[in-house]
């Protein structure tokens, strides 16, 4: 496991079994927060390779613009070495703000049961790719 700790959060990477590569985020994900981020998935994606990489946002406090940016590029740097993508545990305010970008869909992000809003309830990595409009 290795750390990359900022003043606002704690950032740790871990191999599971299966070779998938999980970022856990801890405290404030903002522009500091944010830097942590790119350079533990960086690291992660550059140093193991992985089929997958999930960004466990469940202990997030705060997440702003940079951390929302930082997110968009791990979906990116994920997906240029093929890896699947996805962000897992998201708290409820981090997961909806998510919805309203956009975001949530794109980066697999499951709402729990009894959730009220979209219609969507996805956990597949690969949910967030785009259709041809009219088809399934």
């Amino acid at each position: 496991m290795e750390r990359y700790d900022t003043v606002e959060a704690s950032i740790s990477t871990h191999r599971r079994s299966d070779g998938a590569a999980v970022v856990v985020v801890r405290g404030d994900l903002d522009a500091s927060g944010a830097s942590g981020l790119r350079a533990a998935i960086s690291a992660a994606l550059s140093n193991w390779r992985p089929p997958a990489l999930t960004i466990d946002l469940g202990l997030v406090t705060f997440i702003d613009s940079a951390g929302y940016g930082a997110l968009v590029a791990a979906y990116k740097a994920a997906r240029a070495v093929g890896a699947k993508f996805a962000v897992g545990n998201a708290v409820t305010t981090v997961r909806r703000r998510m919805d309203l970008m956009g975001l949530a869909e794109m980066f697999g992000v499951a709402r729990p049961a009894g959730d009220p809003g979209s219609a969507w309830n996805r956990t597949d990595p690969d949910a967030g790719r785009s259709q041809q409009p009219g088809t399934r």
